[in-house]
């Protein structure tokens, strides 16, 4: 039994905590394996070897061992409240920091996706040279078909092939 709500809240921040650890390490670049497709040729695929549980384990584990504490928020919910409270509790000369730190990551984000759009842009010089040695050495056609995020295009999905 809880003998406290902030005790409870550790703890249900904790389990919440490795919950989300876990998933991030599962699907993370996924190990890739090869195997054979369906004419014997080897080719490769992602693997990602998951346990079959249940999506709120930690939740039902905890109101089976704590009956009498109820959970009445959500962990965003609990980390946003949470945050809150402390930030305003804050002085002004910390949240002057907060506020250069958030400035100072948009900054990052602009130079990241500045380098992104460049990297993109020169792709496919590299893929045509890419495909013009493998048609002069092996003698076969390559097609590619590529899609993702375009930064110079405000983020929007664009396809190239």
């Amino acid at each position: 039994m809880a003998k406290s709500k902030e005790t409870a809240a550790k703890v249900i921040y904790r389990a919440q905590e490795d919950q989300i650890k876990s998933w991030h390490r599962n699907h993370k670049q996924p190990p890739v394996t090869e195997v054979s497709n369906s004419m014997g040729a080897p080719s490769s695929s992602g693997v990602l070897s998951l346990k079959q549980d249940a999506w709120e384990k930690y939740k039902i584990d905890w109101e089976n061992t704590y009956p009498d504490t109820p959970i009445d928020i959500t962990l965003f919910l609990f980390r946003n409240k949470f945050m809150r409270n402390h930030y305003a509790e804050q002085l002004d000369k910390v949240k002057a920091m907060v506020k250069e730190h958030r400035n100072k990551e948009k900054e990052d984000a602009r130079k990241q996706n500045a380098n992104f759009q460049s990297a993109i842009e020169k792709l496919s010089r590299t893929i045509v040279n890419f495909a013009a040695s493998i048609y002069k050495i092996a003698g076969w056609h390559i097609t590619l078909i590529m899609g993702g995020p375009v930064s110079a295009d405000n983020g929007n999905i664009s396809t190239i092939m």
